[in-house]
């Protein structure tokens, strides 16, 4: 295997958490699917696929593993004008691309595609070798015919539109140049279109946008996100997932660099589930949980974690076609790896965001570190506190309304280092944020200080009395004004990022 056919993807954007909404579907089905999306991650998705314009073909690049040219030849066909507008998503197994019921692909069954013009029935149809006999064409016609319903089935879950194909095979021969192509296609629409209604091939302009919007829905939909706030949804994949999956799917050897909240765990799952479509799938993985998770929802056939795979002799199942793996299992794979696709997750730690931070999520739990924080004051202090300084540091108190969960967090880290505290009070005029901090202001000696024109009450370190409290303003103090507006910006970023 040449490096020139491996494959080198990396997804670097995190998932962001909200705002998530519901895809409206209305469709035939008794029991419409219940879809979830980030944002708009449908309109991202044919936005992408149909960035083009006229005619556009997807995945848009050819197979690099096709030695006999048949990916190319058929790229050409589609692009070389022969249709004005509209879409073409071809794919070397239908079946997993699309992720749809189909049956066993026959060696003579080349490549599939999928034909969405304007004023033309929908046209699925698949290549096969010139010479072929009666019982092998036979069964391509049957594995045609299966990926045509697959389709069918697909798309209706999803819209509410009459909806078809026509569908029939193609001979090598006939993507030798346009004509012979237009031919082959029109003979299949002749053949097919009498055993459908005519309503349902019809493909007028607002048709045929639906219908391509659910045929891109079915492609982007996964149930492979758990979520216990959405159990039985499925979720549209975010634009980069729904790429380096579509896009790569076919080939043989794929590796996939991703961090943490990048998504990379959805994907490895949907990976698996559309490769087992195509023969016996194995997951390795050394997180136990991930391991769970693809037996609970049964992914694939086999799944091990990465001690297990290394140890047991069962691992080596003979039957053994594609491997998705997040640990290198190289040196255990040359067997499996040469009967069909290996994925390999690499996942990269977080990046340190400065000097004074290793690690971005230090605020957060083992449980928590997929989440971000941003290396503002709050973190900043809380790493002073675990690292031990013996110095004395300010109580902070960031109490965000109605965020429970946010004040518990801090002082679950507050308890982690014993620190020797002295309290400075210092209360900004916000009605929906309080701040307690000293680190900045120990220079600072007078009683009452005023920031920005506003009253700030310092209390005194004697016994509490009415008398005790005075408020009284200053002229304003740049030095105070500046670091005001610096606490308030390091405050908003970071009560953002706990949104998210």
């Amino acid at each position: 295997m040449t490096s020139s056919k491996q494959r080198h993807l990396e997804i670097k954007e995190p998932v962001p958490k909200e705002p998530i909404h519901e895809v409206e579907i209305t469709s035939f089905a008794r029991h419409p699917p219940h879809v979830r999306q980030i944002r708009q991650s449908i309109d991202d998705i044919e936005h992408h696929v149909l960035n083009a314009g006229g005619m556009c073909v997807y995945p848009t690049h050819g197979d690099p593993n096709d030695d006999t040219g048949i990916c190319r030849l058929v790229l050409e066909r589609v692009k070389s004008g022969l249709f004005r507008s509209g879409v073409a998503y071809t794919a070397k197994r239908m079946n997993v691309s699309a992720n749809i019921d189909a049956e066993p692909r026959p060696t003579e069954a080349l490549y599939d595609a999928i034909l969405f013009v304007p004023d033309e029935p929908p046209t699925v149809f698949t290549v096969i070798c010139d010479k072929i006999t009666r019982r092998k064409h036979s069964e391509a016609l049957q594995y045609n015919q299966s990926i045509a319903k697959g389709i069918v089935a697909a798309v209706r879950k999803y819209t509410d539109e009459q909806f078809s194909v026509v569908f029939g095979l193609l001979r090598e021969a006939e993507l030798s140049d346009d004509v012979r192509f237009k031919k082959a296609i029109d003979r299949i629409h002749a053949k097919t279109s009498q055993l459908a209604v005519p309503l349902a091939l019809s493909m007028f302009e607002k048709k045929f946008r639906k219908v391509l919007r659910a045929f891109l829905l079915s492609l982007a939909v996964t149930d492979c996100v758990r979520r216990t706030d959405a159990e039985n949804s499925l979720w549209v994949l975010t634009t980069e997932q729904f790429r380096v999956l579509t896009e790569n799917i076919d080939h043989k050897h794929v590796t996939v660099n991703t961090r943490p909240s990048c998504g990379g765990t959805v994907l490895l799952l949907e990976v698996a589930k559309r490769l087992q479509r195509s023969g016996p799938t194995m997951i390795v993985t050394k997180s136990d949980v991930l391991a769970e998770q693809a037996r609970t929802q049964s992914v694939c056939e086999y799944v091990f974690n990465a001690d297990q795979f290394r140890t047991e002799a069962t691992c080596r199942k003979p039957d053994i076609v594609n491997v998705v793996a997040d640990c290198e299992v190289t040196n255990c794979l040359e067997d499996q790896s040469r009967k069909g696709m290996t994925w390999h997750f690499i996942q990269k730690p977080l990046p340190a965001t400065g000097p004074d931070t290793e690690d971005p999520s230090v605020l957060l739990s083992e449980d928590e570190s997929e989440n971000e924080c941003d290396n503002g004051l709050f973190g900043v202090l809380i790493k002073r506190r675990q690292r031990g300084q013996t110095k004395s540091l300010e109580r902070v108190e960031l109490i965000q309304e109605g965020t429970t969960a946010t004040t518990e967090l801090y002082n679950r880290k507050k308890a982690l280092a014993a620190t020797n505290r002295h309290q400075t009070s210092i209360v900004i005029n916000n009605p929906r944020l309080y701040l307690t901090k000293k680190t900045e202001l120990n220079a600072l000696k007078a009683r009452n200080v005023a920031m920005g024109g506003q009253q700030v009450v310092h209390q005194p370190q004697g016994p509490r009395s009415e008398d005790h409290t005075e408020k009284t303003k200053t002229p304003r103090d740049p030095r105070v004004h500046h670091m005001r507006e610096r606490t308030k910006k390091e405050i908003k970023r970071w009560t953002e990022a706990l949104r998210v």
